[in-house]
């Protein structure tokens, strides 16, 4: 199924999160159909998950320092999937303060970004609009965004958000395409009238 959805879009992702927010959760269950029992991972971690013609490289991003890595497989990347635990309220401050960060790098301006509220399958989560807020998301007005509630043990929500997100970078492609197309048509304008 998630081959189907990714197929012909070339989705190159880099999902990061805070800390057992759910990503390798996430990745073994898209990538196994299984959930695996994991550890919080120690010092920095990268795992890179394929599905033909897509990849989705997952990293641990918990430390200041290592924001130039994160940086650098960015730039080889089309989107950014975000993995917030939707009821860990202190890690509110620091996934807010990634967001930001990552939301201040002209580089990163037009990519898409899906956020996905993990945990949902808990019963103290924070609701959507208030994780919204609190995440500062009405910042993101440069991009495409969106906020998608999911629980990567039972992948429900899961392939919603990834819809989403091949839908976004089409569009962004597109988008791309025609800024191109229209720079090329103003450059042979200027061309032509050097000529005259």
């Amino acid at each position: 199924m998630f081959s189907k959805i990714f197929g012909g879009t070339g989705l190159q992702a880099v999902m990061a999160g805070r800390d057992a927010a759910g990503k390798t959760t996430l990745l073994y269950k898209l990538n196994l159909g299984e959930v695996v029992t994991t550890i919080p991972t120690i010092g920095f971690n990268v795992e890179t998950v394929e599905f033909r013609k897509t990849k989705i490289t997952s990293m641990d991003v918990s430390y200041q320092g290592l924001f130039g890595l994160i940086k650098y497989y960015l730039r080889h990347a089309n989107s950014l999937i975000y993995v917030v635990d939707s009821a860990d309220r202190e890690g509110l401050d620091e996934n807010k303060r990634f967001l930001n960060r990552f939301m201040s790098e002209d580089e990163f301006k037009t990519m898409p970004v899906l956020i996905f509220a993990n945990k949902q399958d808990l019963s103290n989560t924070i609701d959507l609009p208030k994780l919204t807020e609190q995440l500062e998301l009405y910042k993101l007005n440069d991009r495409k965004w969106t906020v998608q509630p999911c629980c990567a043990v039972t992948l429900d929500g899961v392939y919603d958000g990834l819809n989403w997100l091949s839908f976004a970078i089409q569009a962004q492609m597109e988008e791309n395409k025609n800024e191109k197309n229209k720079s090329n048509e103003n450059e042979n304008e200027n061309e032509n009238e050097k000529e005259n």
